[in-house]
């Protein structure tokens, strides 16, 4: 995790303490952001928002963007690639909610005309 004080980053004792999550976007290795909500250290955590997955920087360059992204706040960093087994954590790529609200909406407009049809061919 980074430490706001220093700005450095430190290895802390007790993993299950809730801190946010530095999330490096898919495509654009320099843009940085952190999770909405804090959580305990999990590479397969999931709260890195849409495009983005769980990592660390690699450079100076990026760990400066991460820091802006961070505005003060304790982040946990993905040290896990230098890990024995390591799995890489899957970007997400699940649509928003509301895509999510839409997709369930149309499934049902097109149950209904499903058995609409069916009604209405069952009496012919």
């Amino acid at each position: 995790m980074n430490s706001p004080e220093t700005q450095r980053w430190r290895v802390v004792e007790d993993c299950q303490q809730d801190f946010y999550f530095a999330c490096q976007h898919i495509e654009e290795k320099n843009e940085w952001t952190v999770s909405d909500v804090a959580g305990p250290y999990e590479v397969t955590n999931g709260y890195c928002p849409y495009m983005y997955k769980f990592s660390l920087p690699t450079n100076g360059y990026m760990k400066q963007k991460l820091l802006e992204a961070a505005e003060g706040k304790p982040v946990w960093i993905n040290y896990g690639p230098w890990l024995p087994g390591y799995v890489e954590p899957e970007p997400n790529f699940s649509p928003t909610t509301e895509s999510k609200a839409v997709k369930l909406g149309i499934s049902f407009f097109m149950l209904f005309i499903v058995c609409l049809v069916q009604l209405c061919t069952s009496h012919l």
